[in-house]
């Protein structure tokens, strides 16, 4: 059992060791349209102080977190990341809630994207687990809720356009409503499309 357990944890860490390093890269380019939904004045500061890279989120998410917590308390996120409960993106919104936790710090104080990877590696193991699992789910349940206001939106849009004489598909008459949107309105919907996929 302890060897199928290993196997099984080995299958689901492999992408973040691949050589050409396209599955770290694939989350953290998930990370960043997370904190684009979820919080877009952090996202403006990140792409101000040119820290969008996330470079300081790579170990995190590396690793799951196992350089970031005591020991003790790393069982606690590894128990809620492997049960699947809010999806097998879950550890991506534990590194958000860990970023909404110092925000405040990081956005008041901070200049430079040296300046914020020194601060965020200096959090390790000060940090207690059960504040931001709470956190991480509490951020979950809000992007299900943002997703699903925002498909009913995309439903009345589309049916407020249509005609009864109209034979068009939901899919040609919600682009058509997409397209009538601003660029940053654009962008949103785009982004909240890119992070559906983590619920």
């Amino acid at each position: 059992m302890t060897f199928w357990c290993f196997v099984a944890l080995m299958d689901r860490m492999k992408q973040n060791f691949l050589r050409d390093q396209s599955g770290m890269k694939t989350q953290l380019t998930q990370l960043q349209k997370l904190i684009a939904v979820m919080d877009p004045s952090l996202y403006s500061f990140l792409e101000r102080t040119e820290s969008m890279n996330l470079f300081f989120c790579f170990r995190w998410i590396l690793i799951s977190f196992k350089r970031e917590f005591p020991l003790e308390e790393i069982f606690k996120i590894w128990e809620n990341m492997l049960t699947n409960v809010c999806g097998p993106a879950f550890h991506l919104f534990i590194a958000l809630a860990i970023l909404q936790s110092h925000r405040e710090v990081v956005m008041r104080y901070l200049q430079s994207f040296d300046e914020v990877l020194k601060y965020v590696n200096e959090l390790s193991m000060t940090m207690e687990a059960e504040p931001m699992l709470c956190q991480a789910e509490i951020l979950h349940s809000a992007l299900m809720h943002i997703v699903a206001q925002e498909e009913r939106k995309l439903a009345e849009a589309s049916d407020s356009s249509t005609r009864p004489s109209d034979s068009g598909n939901l899919r040609s008459r919600t682009h058509a409503w997409i397209n009538e949107q601003s660029v940053a309105e654009k962008q949103r919907l785009d982004d909240l499309q890119a992070v559906k996929q983590l619920l």
